[in-house]
Parts: C-alpha cells; structure tokens; sequence
C-alpha cells in the first residue's frame, strides 16, 4: 500500500507533467502563427523593378523575426487554405480557424462575427430662449407747481425723495423747530423742520409725491 506522501508526490508529477505539456503546445501554436504570417509577408512582398527583357526575380522568403527554437513534428502541424487570408491550422489533431487581418491576426475557432456597435446619436441641443425684457416702470410725476401769495415764505426740499408723511395742514400754527413733514430719500427717512414760527399758508406738495432738490414744499406766513 502507498502512504500519504506516496500519493501527493503522485499528484505533483502528474501535475508537473501536464503542466510541460500545456507549455509546449503553446509555444507550437505560437511558432506556427509566426510562421504563417512570414508566408503571408513573402507573398505580400513587391520585388524590385528588373531591367527591360529579364524576368522579375521572385523575393525570397524572409525568415520570422522572434520565433520559437521549438520545432514541431511534421505530423502535428499542418495548413490549408480554404479562402483568402483564411486557413485551417492542424495541431494536435485539433483544427483551428485563422484569418489574418490588415493590421492585426485573429485566431478563432468558429467564432461568431463581431459587429462593431452603433454610434450613439445625440439630440441637437435646444437654444436658450433669451429672458423677457422687464416693462418699463412709468417715472413718478413731479409734484405740480403752485404759485406763491406774495410775503410768505417758502420752505423747500433739501435733497431728492419722496413725501412720505405731512404733519401739518393749511391754516395750522406751527412753531420754530417743529416736525412739518417726512422726506423719504435713499430709504432714510428725513425730517423737514419749520424754520421759524408762523402760520402754515399753503401745502404745494401731497404724500407720496416726487420732488427734487429745491422744490417748493409748503409757504408759512
């Protein structure tokens, strides 16, 4: 009876053996691709122009750059050619299928045809619809101008804005210092001042209006 280590040496020998096998058919699959391609290169070969009345020397056969030093049994390898740049190698006693290409060598055992896919088409971008202009807004209308009864005194605006807010009305008896109206200017709020006591004679301005530097804001008597 053999022992454990009898039997995993065993194992390791035939692996080994197999292994040598695997290796030296591909290295004659590989000699035998290089060795079909030189043919093919030889019978692709232009020979030089010979001189008028003599017969083009036929190019010798280049031998194949790289190949194997192992050399195969003339009974394990064999070619034919069924059609052009097509030919069946025999290795083995297994066929295979070879087709040599313009830029490269396929090696394939009745393989289906490969279709290089589609492109992919793209629909045309949309162009971007150009935003609406914003309506103009209509200018305020400046406040209108009155005129002025004669000894009165006008108190006016010292700066651009808007009526905001009138503290007084006509006929009213102000004091000097006191709040008559709000001007509304760059979003502060600005306080028109009576400049002396008196009465208020006339409004030229209502809340809201529009009135610029110098504008005639209301006459106090």
């Amino acid at each position: 009876m053999f022992g454990t280590s009898d039997i995993g040496l065993g194992y390791a020998l035939a692996y080994s053996v197999l292994g040598m096998l695997i290796v030296f058919a591909m290295l004659i699959l590989l000699w035998a691709v290089v060795a079909l391609m030189a043919k093919l290169l030889s019978k692709k070969a232009v020979p030089a122009a010979a001189p008028s009345g003599t017969a083009p020397r036929p190019a010798s056969p280049q031998p194949a750059v790289g190949a194997p030093a192992v050399q195969a049994k003339p009974e394990s390898v064999s070619f034919m050619e069924t059609s052009a740049n097509k030919y069946k190698v025999t290795l083995f006693n297994k066929i295979y299928d070879v087709e040599i290409e313009e830029d490269e060598t396929a090696i394939s055992a009745s393989a289906p045809p490969r279709f290089a896919p589609a492109p992919a088409t793209s629909a045309p971008a949309a162009k971007p619809q150009p935003a609406p202009a914003p309506a103009p807004q209509p200018a305020p209308a400046p406040a209108p101008q009155q005129t002025v009864s004669s000894g009165c005194e006008v108190v006016t605006a010292p700066l651009p804005g808007t009526v905001f807010k009138l503290n007084v009305s006509a006929g009213e008896r102000v004091r000097a210092g006191q709040l008559l109206l709000i001007l509304e200017a760059m979003k502060m709020e600005n306080e028109i001042l009576s400049p002396r006591d008196g009465t208020v004679a006339q409004i030229m301005v209502a809340a809201g209006a529009t009135v610029t530097t110098g504008a005639s804001l209301l006459t106090l008597e």
